[in-house]
């Protein structure tokens, strides 16, 4: 049965997919080397695994974001899709949309909303799109570490989660995140992407 439990810890997986590892150094290979500069479009496919107190699962995860909104879509290991949630963006109004396997769909203005409704957790969904990408949240303080060299980012703290990088990849000469891991008090979850696509504005 696919209940209230699992759903908290698969919207917790999609979302939010240790210790201070060093990253990748670039080789002669990497000579179009450049560090990303925060990215308003690009989509991914991920392995994830999450942690909640005594409770693990794992699954795989896709995630379409732009400017205009979000597709995420999360499948369990059998390639069944357990959750997908979707949101739309314009100057004048925001929508959004969340299908959990087995429980009725709902939709609403926003998609933190929806899921706290869904699950009574509070998820930094604002911040994901830039801790993803490697890059702190703006307007909030945070601290940062980097490696030596080249300098690129392998932890940031703010708002009270813990985002480590533990390996890059480059993607069209630009350097992304292949393995992340997030985690709070009570939550750890870990990314491996296999597939960044990079699109224009």
């Amino acid at each position: 049965m696919f209940g209230r439990t699992a759903a908290r810890l698969l919207i917790t997986g999609f979302l939010l997919a240790a210790g201070c590892t060093t990253t990748r150094l670039p080789t002669a290979d990497d000579a179009t080397y450049r560090p990303a500069q925060p990215l308003q479009q690009w989509s991914l496919r991920a392995r994830v695994s999450v942690t909640h107190g005594d409770e693990s699962w794992s699954g795989s995860l896709r995630w379409q974001h732009r400017a205009s909104g979000d597709q995420l879509t999360l499948r369990d290991p059998i390639g069944r899709t357990r959750f997908r949630a979707t949101s739309q963006r314009s100057a004048a109004s925001q929508t959004a949309q969340l299908d959990i396997a087995g429980q009725p769909t709902l939709t609403g203005s926003d998609l933190p909303t929806l899921l706290y409704s869904a699950t009574r957790l509070h998820l930094p969904l604002d911040h994901l799109p830039n801790w993803i990408t490697g890059h702190t949240s703006p307007g909030l303080a945070a601290q940062i570490k980097r490696d030596q060299p080249p300098g690129r980012i392998t932890e940031i703290a703010q708002a009270g989660w813990t985002i480590e990088y533990p390996d890059y990849q480059l993607e069209n000469g630009i350097e992304l995140p292949r393995k992340i891991t997030l985690h709070d008090d009570l939550t750890q979850i870990r990314l491996v992407i296999s597939h960044w696509q990079l699109t224009e504005n």
